[in-house]
C-alpha cells in the first residue's frame, strides 16, 4: 500500500505513530537534567511526521511536530484521542507556509491551529509518508496501515 497520506486525516496518523513508537521512553527530564519518575501520558506524545515533500537535503522530508493534550495549546485542552481535537499545537515545521503562519508564536510554535487548516497543511506538503525515526539524520519509517484500517480511518474522517 501507498504510504503517502493525504487521503487519510492525519490525527488518525498521528495515533498509529504513537502506537508505532510505543516502546521509546519519552521521559520527562528535570531542571537538573536527571530523569524523573513521570513518563509523558502516552495520548500527549507522537513523533514528528515526516511530509511528502523532500527538503533542501534530498535524503531528508519536510517534517512538523502535532500535539494535543490538557497542557498543550489545543482545543480542548484534555487528554483526547487525536481525532477528538478541533485544533492542534504544532511545532518547528521544516517548512513555514502562509497557511499556518497567522498561528505562529513567532518562535517556531504554532498555536491552537485549526484541524481544516493543519490538514490543508499537510496535503499542500505531499501528505504524510511516515514518522521521523532518527531525529540526528532525519531518516524515517513509513506507518504501515492494513487496507482495513486505511479505509476505516478514511471514514471517521
Amino acid at each position: 500500500m501507498n504510504t503517502k497520506t493525504s487521503r487519510i486525516p492525519f490525527p488518525f496518523y498521528l495515533t498509529r505513530a504513537r502506537e508505532i513508537t510505543n516502546g521509546i521512553d519519552y521521559t520527562r527530564r528535570t531542571a537538573d537534567g536527571r530523569g524523573s519518575s513521570e513518563r509523558v501520558v502516552g495520548m500527549s506524545q507522537a513523533p514528528s511526521i515526516a511530509l511528502g515533500t523532500v527538503g533542501v537535503d534530498k535524503n531528508r522530508h519536510h517534517s512538523i511536530s502535532i500535539q494535543a493534550s490538557k497542557t498543550h495549546y489545543c482545543e480542548p485542552r484534555k487528554n483526547l484521542e487525536y481525532w477528538m481535537y478541533d485544533s492542534f499545537e504544532c511545532g518547528f515545521p521544516t517548512r513555514r507556509d502562509q497557511i499556518i503562519e497567522p498561528y505562529s508564536d513567532g518562535g517556531g510554535v504554532y498555536l491552537r491551529v485549526p484541524r481544516a487548516v493543519l490538514q490543508a497543511y499537510i496535503d499542500k506538503m505531499g501528505g504524510i509518508v511516515g514518522y521521523i525515526s532518527n531525529y540526528r539524520t532525519g531518516d524515517f519509517s513509513p506507518i504501515p496501515l492494513t487496507h482495513q484500517e486505511a479505509t476505516m480511518y478514511a471514514l471517521k474522517g
